[in-house]
């Protein structure tokens, strides 16, 4: 078992530069484009690797921090695979916010429209 690990590592630690990896219970693993071995390249690291795994997991939650940090078009995407996956009036809700935050007003009143009429 310990081969693995020192690969693991030296994988994490190249050069100038880390990538940070995450595994969940059922073997699902995240892993980060190579980032400068700095306090900067690991926040964008840390922020980078949450919205991946949030992409996967709850696409929901990956809209709103998107939406927080002003990223519209990712956040309506976002929202969109939620909606995708379970559609319901809190998506289409969603969809709407992102789209009349980023000044697509009629898009985002279809999708309030839609939202009404689910629920």
């Amino acid at each position: 078992m310990g081969a693995p690990r020192n690969d693991f590592w030296r994988r994490l630690r190249e050069g100038d530069k880390f990538v940070l990896l995450a595994r969940s219970d059922n073997g699902r693993t995240w892993e980060t484009k190579p980032e400068p071995a700095s306090e900067a390249g690991l926040k964008k690291a840390v922020r980078d690797l949450a919205f991946e795994i949030q992409e996967d997991l709850n696409p929901t939650i990956l809209g709103t921090a998107l939406l927080k940090e002003g990223q519209y078009e990712r956040a309506f995407v976002a929202f969109r695979d939620a909606a995708d996956r379970m559609p319901g009036a809190e998506q289409y809700l969603n969809l709407g916010l992102a789209l009349a935050l980023n000044q697509k007003y009629d898009a985002a009143i279809l999708y309030y429209e839609k939202s009404l009429a689910w629920g």
